[in-house]
């Protein structure tokens, strides 16, 4: 049978067209659907209730309304210490603060992590890394004062990303950047770490970080 067509398909019991209306289905509450006596499999009504239309199974009602994807949150971690004078005394990069991040986060090539961190330093001579599963963004640092970054991690492949970021202190600003192999199938470890000649007590703080997937 057909409606606004002299040619309906054969594969349909009931063929309606037009390019000026459509087609309206039964409204009802969520009430009145489940108050259906008997209902067939596959009789469709729009709930006015929660604005979806649903269909019998056969065995319960099902809504049409499509869930969205569960994306894993990205950690999101802020920090509020400086480094103890035993932290200090240690050989090598001292870490501030680290994630483990996992790897649905970058899942799709061209998706990027930005990452922002801010302290202070009173070293003069002192360096801040960020490591991201063993590859190094390093600022060697000889300004004094509140210190904040910004970096952002591309995936450019399941092997290679790119890394690119800024560090300021006061009026001073230095740029770093890398590309380097990764595999993302993994899970990637981040680490924000100090390192100091000669060693000063407090001399580089992280007062907080956070992390986020930018698309």
């Amino acid at each position: 049978m057909g409606i606004g067509t002299v040619t309906p398909h054969p594969s349909a019991k009931l063929d309606v067209e037009s390019s000026e209306q459509g087609f309206l289905s039964p409204r009802m509450t969520s009430e009145q659907r489940e108050a259906i006596d008997n209902p067939a499999t596959g009789l469709l009504v729009y709930d006015i209730g929660d604005s979806a239309f649903w269909f019998y199974s056969g065995i319960a009602w099902q809504s049409l309304e499509t869930e969205p994807p569960i994306i894993p949150e990205i950690p999101v971690d802020y920090l509020f210490s400086n480094l103890s004078q035993s932290g200090l005394a240690g050989a090598g990069p001292t870490i501030l603060g680290s994630n483990l991040i996992p790897s649905s986060a970058t899942d799709l090539d061209g998706r990027w992590l930005d990452f922002h961190a801010f302290g202070t330093i009173s070293s003069d001579s002192s360096s801040i890394i960020f490591r991201f599963e063993g590859n190094d963004l390093i600022f060697p640092l000889t300004n004094q004062g509140d210190w904040e970054a910004k970096i952002r991690v591309y995936r450019e492949s399941s092997l290679s990303m790119k890394i690119s970021g800024t560090l300021t202190v006061g009026t001073y600003c230095i740029t770093r950047n890398s590309s380097v192999a990764h595999n993302f199938d993994g899970d990637m470890l981040f680490q924000i770490l100090c390192s100091q000649d000669p060693v000063i007590l407090n001399g580089v703080g992280l007062e907080g970080y956070s992390i986020s997937r930018v698309n």
